[in-house]
């Protein structure tokens, strides 16, 4: 579901006071990244690559009036070190562009206009989302209103997306060669934490996703929880075309669907989560999974490729605590999937980890490590290290 909500604004009294009281932030970043193939073939995805990259970003948001509010965001990243400077990726040439294309380096991260009343908040432009089958930057439009009691609907279109971060700087490339997705949900929730979730997105002679969720947040007292999610999604694909853009090729697989299944416990800061996630036998996600894909909520990894693929079958745990001020995350788990011309079965494991420490009032640092592991037939297994800093303003 999209992660926004509404609530009661107190607006500046002119347009002027609004840009006035406005408020300025942003960030200094650089970002280090390794990565190692291990085992398998070498591709132009998969590399060996290490680089490091600097980042400004600066974000600007108006105060309300009238209950509109204007946001604008940019951000910029120059390479500071690349180990090898003529690698050629999808985005460019050098290790940088694995992750921050030499044609994007500088981009809005935000341009958009927000109505926030009546229970309703609206969205219009450039950006952030977080929805059951899209993610990153969008240009679009999103509706979230919460005017019936317990009852959240929203509906979003997007109509290009791409990412403009500290470690990834792309293109916002059209979505469905530009006509776009459409997305529609309902999510109602109970007062003892039950909740139900029904949506639909849509892309026109492309594929339509029906998804159902349910939801459970409780406590035994006031140090421990527990929850989980039932999540089941049909994707139907509609026109199969193997390229969008000029419209050629038919998806021979067929249609797809997810199943994911979702138990946690904590106590206080500590959380213990178990998953399972499996995809259709014959053509897992379908589209998404290929050029239809535009993000997901799904994939917990930092990688997870092998969980795209046909057939794939995933079992993974996850612990995530807080040691003094270190954050500190990590999930282990392993993959059933049938790959080449033959669908023979294979098993590949992966290993994430996330660190997270504030230097200072406005400095933090971060370190993430990923690494797979086992079979490696179609999907190489790999080693992946990065780490950052970051000064907030």
């Amino acid at each position: 579901m999209l992660a926004l909500s509404s609530f009661a604004v107190a607006d500046s009294s002119s347009l002027e006071e609004a840009f006035k009281n406005g408020k300025t932030s942003g960030d200094v970043s650089v970002y280090y990244e390794s990565r190692h193939v291990d085992k398998g073939e070498k591709s132009t995805y998969y590399q060996n690559t290490a680089w490091a990259v600097g980042s400004i970003g600066i974000n600007y948001e108006t105060d309300y009036y009238k209950n509109f509010k204007f946001v604008a965001g940019f951000r910029a990243a120059l390479p500071v070190y690349e180990k090898d400077k003529n690698t050629k990726t999808f985005h460019g040439i050098g290790d940088s562009t694995e992750r921050v294309s030499e044609n994007y380096r500088y981009n809005l991260s935000n341009l958009y206009l927000e109505y926030n009343a009546n229970d309703t908040v609206v969205k219009v432009g450039r950006q952030n989302i977080y929805s059951d089958w899209i993610t990153k930057i969008m240009d679009g439009a999103t509706i979230v209103n919460n005017s019936i009691e317990n009852l959240t609907l929203d509906v979003l279109w997007a109509r290009a997306r791409g990412g403009v971060r500290v470690n990834e700087m792309t293109k916002i490339k059209r979505v469905n060669g530009g006509r776009g997705l459409f997305g529609v949900g309902a999510t109602y929730s109970f007062e003892n934490g039950l909740a139900f979730r029904a949506y639909e997105n849509y892309m026109d002679n492309a594929l339509s996703v029906f998804g159902g969720k349910i939801m459970y947040d409780g406590k035994l007292n006031e140090n421990v929880g527990f929850g989980g999610k039932l999540h089941y999604a049909k994707i139907d694909e509609r026109g199969r075309y193997l390229d969008q853009d000029k419209r050629v090729g038919i998806y021979k697989d067929g249609d797809g669907d997810v199943f994911e299944g979702v138990a946690y416990v904590s106590y206080n800061d500590t959380k213990f989560t178990l998953g399972y996630v499996a995809a259709d036998k014959q053509s897992g996600w379908g589209t998404l999974k290929g050029q239809n894909y535009v993000g997901d909520t799904i994939v917990q990894f930092e990688e997870g490729d092998v969980m795209y693929t046909n057939d794939a079958k995933t079992i993974y745990a996850m612990l995530s605590t807080n040691i003094q001020k270190l954050s500190v995350s990590g999930i282990i788990g392993t993959t059933n999937y049938v790959a080449g011309k033959e669908n023979k079965k294979y098993k590949q494991s992966e290993f994430s980890a996330w660190l997270s420490y504030p230097l200072a009032e406005s400095l933090s640092a971060s370190l993430k490590f990923d690494k797979t592991f086992g079979d490696y037939q179609d999907t190489p297994t790999y080693t992946q290290t990065s780490a950052g800093l970051t000064y907030k303003f």
